[in-house]
């Protein structure tokens, strides 16, 4: 019992160490920095707060680690109890140890940034090959005509108007602030079924006209999570 309750008194004290340095302490498996500290770390670590986490999540690691409260302390600002604020803490700082949260935090924002260009140059490139193969293999097989029946390559940067939604589904989406295929990246699966107007109906034709070139949603795990879109598999 006294090796339990000295457990919760240092979980309860104060965090030390500068922030955000103090942050990448608690990201780490092992409770210490063992990377290079990028000379852009400051702006990163907004950065991925902002991005990557909820709003509710955001503020805490903020209170926690910029302001150094305790787990009491914020509880006591959001109504809730100190163990729901470590809970909540720990699913930060579980999203923050993703392998893409973790480039960002190992390689500072711009160069990982950097990196993120020439990857996505490269997949786009590797996208686009493997939507032309597919639509040559369907070609050989029904003998559909090429210049009449070519397929819409979609890459982030298409626009939803190519999509050939409904008017009840493109003025949903649009209103909401999507404009291109790459701003569904940019919400979370709770926000998009919150969008005004956008009913399961809809919501389905969206999915379904994304599948039909080639684009899936990645399987959802928590409708709190940033939706990620990847290239459907190819049946054939």
């Amino acid at each position: 019992m006294e090796e339990l309750s000295e457990i919760k008194s240092l979980a309860e004290s104060n965090i030390g160490s500068e922030y955000p340095l103090n942050l990448l302490d608690a990201v780490d498996s092992d409770n210490v920095w063992q990377y290079p500290v990028p000379a852009d770390i400051n702006g990163t670590v907004e950065y991925l707060l902002h991005t990557f986490l909820s709003q509710r999540e955001n503020n805490i690691l903020h209170q926690r680690f910029k302001l150094c409260k305790t787990y009491a302390e914020i509880g006591e600002i959001y109504q809730i109890t100190g163990e729901r604020v470590r809970k909540i803490e720990e699913k930060a700082l579980n999203r923050l140890r993703s392998p893409g949260c973790m480039k960002y935090l190992q390689n500072g924002i711009y160069k990982a940034t950097q990196i993120d260009i020439n990857n996505a140059a490269e997949q786009a490139v590797s996208a686009e090959i493997s939507t032309a193969v597919a639509y040559l293999r369907e070609l050989l097989i029904n003998k559909t005509n090429f210049l009449d029946e070519r397929p819409v390559i979609v890459t982030a940067k298409t626009e939803i108007e190519d999509l050939n939604l409904s008017v009840r589904c493109y003025n949903s989406v649009k209103r909401a602030g999507i404009n291109k295929v790459g701003d569904l990246e940019k919400i979370t699966f709770r926000e998009l079924r919150l969008i005004r107007n956008l009913g399961k109906h809809s919501l389905d034709e969206l999915i379904g006209k994304l599948a039909e070139q080639g684009v899936a949603f990645q399987e959802e795990t928590d409708p709190d999570e940033k939706i990620v879109l990847q290239r459907a598999p190819i049946i054939g």
